[in-house]
């Protein structure tokens, strides 16, 4: 069952981003309150997405720089190798 909505915040904006709103509400088929309430929770949900993205993004460069790693020491061993071909 959700949690009843038993809080009221007032805000203050600017005529344009009064009308802003309500247009971006009613292309959403929402009331504005609604419109509001689903772009507050989906803002966490981007945030919490955004962190998880940085996260991945941090694995993969250690995954890259340790491959590279990798196959410096294999280029040098071939290298070594073919040394003593010649």
């Amino acid at each position: 069952m959700p949690e009843p909505l038993s809080e009221v915040i007032r805000l203050r904006v600017t005529y344009r981003q009064k009308a802003d709103l309500e247009h971006a509400a009613a292309v959403a088929g929402l009331s504005p309150s609604d419109y509001m309430r689903r772009r507050l929770i989906a803002g966490d949900t981007i945030a919490d997405e955004l962190a998880l993205i940085r996260q991945s993004i941090v694995r993969l460069e250690t995954i890259v720089a340790n491959q590279q790693q990798q196959n410096q020491e294999i280029l040098q061993q071939l290298g070594n190798s073919l040394s003593f071909v010649r």
